[in-house]
């Protein structure tokens, strides 16, 4: 676990309630219960029970990819990253990104590094439109990746356009 999680993680523990930190810890514990321990022998319905109580996560997951931070004062990041497969990350723009006070700051960025992905996918579904300065985030991020470039999903007609019209086809790659 990179410093950045780690720090992440300890500011997110101290803004939880005592309810959110009960549920949290529920929903933690019967995952984690389901894993054997070291040195034990993984009992023979060791998946079913793991897919099973994972449910729960996946379900939270989902419902934290639905509801955008609405904290306008928040330096909170408007994006959520996800890593489908090893070495892959894909990171789920929310329109927040247009105003984000932050955008120009090294951390911004340089926490693609920390993460080590080789490629990088930015989904666009909730982005009509973007702001100069966030092209030029894409473009950074894309300049934390070994293949610097990344690629775009669903992609608006009006940045399609944008992209084509600044020729940055070769770094900010849309996928149909």
């Amino acid at each position: 676990m990179t410093d950045l999680h780690e720090h992440e993680l300890a500011h997110l523990v101290e803004t939880l309630t005592p309810h959110q930190r009960v549920v949290l810890q529920r929903l933690l514990g019967e995952v984690l219960t389901s894993f054997p321990v070291a040195g034990q022998e993984p009992h023979p319905e060791w998946p079913d029970l793991l897919r099973q109580s994972s449910a729960h996560l996946f379900h939270l997951l989902d419902l934290l990819r639905q509801f955008e931070n609405n904290d306008l004062d928040s330096d909170i990041r408007p994006f959520g990253i996800s890593v489908p497969e090893p070495g892959h990350a894909v990171i789920s723009v929310s329109r927040r990104i247009n105003t984000w006070p932050h955008i120009w700051e090294e951390k911004a960025t340089s926490w693609v590094s920390e993460v080590k992905v080789t490629r990088l996918t930015l989904e666009l579904s909730k982005i009509d439109e973007i702001t100069s300065t966030v092209i030029a985030w894409f473009i950074s991020l894309a300049n934390h990746v070994p293949e610097r470039r990344i690629h775009l999903r669903n992609v608006s007609p009006t940045l399609r356009r944008s992209i084509k019209v600044l020729r940055l086809d070769a770094l900010l790659v849309i996928e149909d």
